[in-house]
């Protein structure tokens, strides 16, 4: 008798254990989820590029472009599933100064290849016993609006596109600052192939060959609300 009493309360025992540590990971959980606003901000690096121009008058041939380091920012509306998994929509604008070398006659015309994107984002958060967490992530993106601009004595020449597809890749670390303020550092590098450039201002023609592979370290701020 004794001995079914003994294996009874264990029984009782490990039954309370796991309700206990089931209502602790549901409250866990519900702390931890929930909508967040994420503002951001870093230096943006493009390898160098080569292109080609068609239909472009003085511009035609081939296009060599040294990038220089730039600047980016952007702003993600997101939401928090648990403490390993959220989901966000990331819009970010990208500059970078460059120098153009026209192949055919050796000029070099300043200007700038920037960008306007909207990417749909998906982090996994590694889970920690102190105010650090790291992270990994994954993203594809559309183009909103990317171009170049090429400038010859002090008139800007425009080529641009839209509606390509990328992706990204991010790693980062998060710290918690109080229970709604989160500040992050992060690395992300970006993959886009095969841009054509349509002209705009001051500018006729197509440019082809473009790739659009940004590395950005950056820095930013998670609000929960």
């Amino acid at each position: 008798m004794k001995k079914c009493k003994s294996t009874l309360a264990k029984k009782l025992l490990v039954t309370i254990g796991i309700i206990t540590l089931t209502m602790s990971a549901s409250v866990h959980a519900q702390e931890d989820s929930g909508w967040f606003l994420k503002p951001s901000f870093g230096i943006s690096t493009l390898s160098n590029q080569t292109g080609t121009a068609s239909d472009a008058g003085a511009f035609n041939g081939e296009w060599d472009v040294n990038t220089s380091s730039g600047f980016n920012a952007g702003l993600g509306l997101g939401y928090q599933y648990n403490h390993n998994v959220s989901v966000e929509l990331y819009w970010e604008y990208r500059t970078n100064d460059t120098d153009t070398t026209l192949a055919a006659t050796g000029e070099v015309f300043e200007g700038n290849y920037a960008s306007n994107m909207f990417y749909l984002n998906g982090y996994y958060h590694f889970t920690t016993d102190n105010a650090w967490k790291t992270y990994v992530g994954a993203g594809i993106g559309w183009t909103q609006e990317i171009d170049i601009d090429i400038e010859q004595n002090g008139v800007e020449s425009s080529y641009s596109g839209d509606g390509d597809i990328g992706f990204q890749l991010m790693v980062g670390a998060d710290y918690k600052i109080s229970e709604n303020l989160t500040m992050n550092g992060e690395v992300r590098y970006g993959l886009m192939s095969s841009i054509d450039l349509e002209a705009e201002e001051n500018a006729t023609g197509t440019v082809t060959g473009f790739d659009y592979n940004p590395l950005t370290v950056g820095v930013g701020l998670k609000y929960r609300f």
